[in-house]
Order: C-alpha cells, then sequence, then structure tokens
C-alpha cells in the first residue's frame, strides 16, 4: 500500500471501519449466543426439576432414581433421599445449594450447572436439586466464536483489495481529467472540457480546470503581447545602432582604442539582436501554446558552438529537459559559458543536476573565481577585471533572462575557479 495516495488510504480507512464494525458485530452475536446457550441450559434444568417434582408428589421421595430419567437429587428435611449414581463427588455443593433455597450455581470442576427447586407435597416438604452438563453448550459456543473470528478476518482482509479496486475505478475519471489538464497545458490551452454530462463533484472539477485554463491562456497572450511591443520598440533604435557603428568603422580612420571599442559595440549590439529575435520569435507562436521545452543537450551544445573554442569546453552528464524554448536558454547559457572561457585557464565543464526547485546547469572553470565579488557579479556593469574586454552586462542580462522565466542564476561556492549555477524550471 502506497500511504500518499488516496486509494490506499481511502482503502485502509475502509478497513478499520470494516474492522471495528466486524469486531462490534462479532462480540454482540457471541453475547447473544452465549446468553441463548446459557437460557437453554437453564430451561432443560427447569424441566428436568419439574418431572421431578412431578414424580415425587405421586410417588412419595421413595422414588427410584430411574424414574427421573435425568440426574437429579431429592432432599428431605436437608437429607438426600435420592440421588444419582456417580455424581457423589457433586453431593456437598447440592447440600449447599439446597440449604440456600431456590437458586442457579454452576461447578467449575466437572463443568455443571445446577438448579434448586423447593417442593411441598402433603406432608413432605424438600428441595429438588437438577443438574446439566454444559459441555456440549461450551462445545457449541466455542465453534460459533472460533466460527465467527475466522469468518471476520477473511471479510476484513478481502475488504482492502476489493475497497481499493473500487475506490481506483471511481477515481479513474479524475485521473483521466487530470491527465488531459497537464497534455492541453503543456500542447494546446484552448482545449476545455465543457459541459458534458458528469456527475455534480466532477462538473464541479472541470469548472474549476476550465477556469484555471483560461486564466493560463490570458497570462501566455498577456505576456506574448508584451515580448512582441517591447522586442519591436527596441529593434528601430537597436537597427540604427547597428548602422551608425557600421557606418563608422567602413568611413572613417581610428585609433586602435576606439576601433577595439566600436568593435565591442558591434559584438554587442549583435547580442542583443538575436535576443530580441528570440523573444519575438516566441511572441510569434501561436497564442494557445505554453513556455516551450527543449533537451538541455541540445540548447548547451547550441550554446558552446556560439561562445567559441569547443575543445576548451567539457560536457559531463547534460541531460534532462528544460520547461524553457531553447532559444531562451541558449541566451541564458551563453554569457555565463562566456565568463567561464574568458577566465579559464584550461577547461570547462558544464553538468546538469535535477533538484525540486527545477534543473541546474552548472558551469564550472579552473580559472581565478569571482574573488570577493559574490552576487554583485550579476549587477550590470561589474567586471571581474577593470582591464577586461568584457562590458559587465552578459551575467546580469543571464539572469534578468532566467527569472523572467522562474529560474535564477547564482554562484554556488568553489574551493576553486567559478561554479555558476543556471537553474531553470524542469520540462
Amino acid at each position: 500500500m502506497t500511504a500518499g495516495t488516496l486509494r490506499g488510504r481511502l482503502a485502509l480507512v475502509a478497513v478499520l471501519a470494516t474492522a471495528v464494525w466486524v469486531l462490534l458485530a462479532t462480540a454482540a452475536i457471541d453475547l447473544v449466543l452465549v446468553h441463548q446457550l446459557r437460557s437453554q441450559a437453564d430451561d432443560v434444568l427447569r424441566a428436568r426439576s419439574d418431572a421431578a417434582v412431578a414424580a415425587v408428589e405421586e410417588d412419595g421421595p421413595a422414588i427410584d432414581q430411574a424414574e427421573l430419567e435425568s440426574p437429579v437429587w431429592v432432599l428431605v428435611d436437608g437429607r438426600v433421599v435420592r440421588a444419582p449414581a456417580r455424581r457423589a463427588q457433586l453431593e456437598a455443593r447440592v447440600l449447599r445449594l439446597a440449604a440456600e433455597g431456590a437458586g442457579f450455581r454452576d461447578v467449575e470442576g466437572p463443568d455443571v450447572r445446577l438448579y434448586a427447586r423447593p417442593f411441598t407435597t402433603g406432608s413432605i416438604s424438600g428441595v429438588v436439586v437438577s443438574s446439566v452438563d454444559l459441555h456440549p453448550y461450551t462445545r457449541s459456543a466455542r465453534l460459533v466464536v472460533g466460527g465467527s473470528a475466522v469468518l471476520a478476518l477473511v471479510l476484513v482482509g478481502g475488504v482492502y483489495p476489493i475497497t481499493r479496486q473500487v475506490v481506483a475505478r471511481a477515481l479513474r475519471p479524475v485521473t483521466d481529467m487530470s491527465d488531459r489538464a497537464a497534455q492541453w497545458s503543456a500542447a494546446d490551452v484552448t482545449q476545455r472540457f465543457g459541459l458534458s454530462a458528469r456527475p455534480q463533484e466532477l462538473a464541479r472539477l472541470s469548472r474549476d480546470l476550465d477556469g484555471l485554463l483560461d486564466r493560463l491562456a490570458a497570462v501566455l497572450r498577456h505576456e506574448q503581447q508584451l515580448s512582441a511591443e517591447i522586442s519591436h520598440e527596441l529593434r528601430t533604435p537597436l537597427s540604427r545602432i547597428v548602422a551608425e557603428v557600421d557606418l563608422l568603422q567602413s568611413t572613417t580612420s581610428q585609433d586602435p582604442q576606439t576601433a577595439a571599442a566600436l568593435t565591442a559595440v558591434a559584438s554587442s549590439a549583435g547580442q542583443m539582436d538575436g535576443i530580441l529575435e528570440t523573444l519575438l520569435a516566441t511572441a510569434r507562436a501561436a497564442g494557445t501554446q505554453p513556455p516551450g521545452r527543449c533537451e538541455v543537450e541540445d540548447a548547451v551544445r547550441e550554446a558552446v558552438a556560439e561562445v567559441g573554442p569547443q575543445d576548451l569546453v567539457r560536457l559531463d552528464s547534460v541531460t534532462g529537459a528544460a520547461g524553457v524554448a531553447r532559444p531562451l536558454l541558449v541566451r541564458m547559457l551563453v554569457p555565463v559559458l562566456q565568463n567561464a572561457a574568458r577566465f579559464a585557464r584550461s577547461r570547462v565543464e558544464v553538468t546538469t543536476e535535477s533538484g525540486d526547485d527545477g534543473l541546474h546547469v552548472l558551469v564550472r572553470d579552473d580559472g581565478p573565481g569571482l574573488g570577493g565579488l559574490g552576487d554583485s557579479a550579476f549587477e550590470p556593469g561589474v567586471r571581474g577585471r577593470p582591464d577586461g574586454d568584457g562590458a559587465g552586462l552578459g551575467l546580469a542580462l543571464s539572469r534578468r533572462l532566467a527569472r523572467s522565466c522562474g529560474g535564477d542564476v547564482t554562484v554556488r561556492p568553489s574551493a576553486s575557479g567559478a561554479v555558476l549555477d543556471v537553474r531553470v524550471p524542469a520540462g
């Protein structure tokens, strides 16, 4: 049994409830049965006593024991005048019960029940004490109690698998609806359960799921519209920057410092153009499609190819699926890989880890590390080396992109080099 499943918990509750009910019912039945058997034994004793009194009234106290056809004692004036054969061991208890008067008494040794009944016939007064062997009644009670216990165990043991199957069958429509909702949220959020005939509980569930899908579709439309508008507005000034840089590089002669600056501006503009193209491509996708999904290994290889010397970067157990579009993940990884490649001495390692908070892409390098920068390395304009060729925007952009889709880029503690953790939602 899986304690975490609703099916298992309901089956366990059913077993416990059935066990309590069966225990109470069995105990009640056993008590009633024991009472009935005791009542039957008392009826037999009364009948034997009545027969003995009738025989005494007819023949007097000299009645032969054989005429009584039952183990009965006849006492007159406290003295036994007739007694059954082989019952001498009971005589002391019989005398004690006769002295006490009418009533019942159990004798545990031979498992016998006695009944005393006073009588008066003419001038004769006495007591008739009858007995009955309780072994047949005890044996019957034990058989019934044992049988009811076995029946109770079989019943309780059979309740669990039967209840589990019944609950599973009852929950199957809920499972189907959950699977369909998950499939629609990953592929096409325009699908709806609608107003099909369903039980009242499932109809309410379908309405709630439809409302959830409606809100998800509205969020997607808003996100894509916003991305498209921002990307479109940024394309125009970016195009002017690229055109002006190209014009400056082609029409004027610059000193080496100015030429390097123009080259850096052109490179950054090209990266920004790629980012905007990615956002526009995402916005152009159908408004019914949820955020993308990609294989991490493919995105990492594309980012490594864009960074440059692939012999510097080594992939180690890069597996898993990310819950973001591949171009977006590439844009997150490129600045991180560029930073690692810029400061690495001999190698950059890329690995993946799966966690409860998503998928982690770890980028390790054997360089000098981030020093005392820590989390400030992700602030715009901060560079690891003041004389470096970077603009200090790459890691900030990577973190911004990651956080826009529910992820993050952080620094992990490392004894040597730097370890950057690119976390994205799992696909």
